[in-house]
């Protein structure tokens, strides 16, 4: 990774029905199970095993430039996922992942670009 790579923290908050502004492909690059305690706007009470996820951004309408993507999430939410998987996340703005998705396999650049666009915030 490049000294003036360009990486981005954000926070994760589950859907609640708001609507997502921008949506980014990501390549993840690292899971960690995360040991401190995680407070975020969606839970009372502790998030329940979290877990860090980095991503190389691979596609994004998002207004700046993001080379890598790191937000802790609860594990449950992001399923049976490993490195070197495709992922779609949902953006509320410009500092809050809402949604996760796997991408099907094999697509190729167009079909990748077609299949973001009308992808809709689900659950793994």
């Amino acid at each position: 990774m490049s000294f003036f790579s360009n990486n981005k923290t954000f926070n994760w908050e589950w859907a609640a029905d708001r609507i997502v502004k921008h949506k980014v492909i990501i390549e993840v690059v690292e899971l960690e199970a995360v040991s401190k305690w995680i407070k975020s706007p969606s839970f009372a009470a502790d998030m329940p095993d979290p877990v860090s996820l980095e991503g190389r951004v691979l596609r994004s309408d998002f207004p700046e430039k993001i080379d890598i993507i790191t937000f802790v999430l609860p594990n449950p939410e992001l399923g049976d996922v490993s490195k070197g998987e495709k992922l779609a996340l949902g953006l509320i703005d410009d500092n809050t992942v809402v949604c996760i998705g796997a991408l099907p396999l094999n697509l190729s650049d167009t079909e990748e670009a077609a299949w973001l666009a009308k992808w809709e915030c689900k659950k793994l």
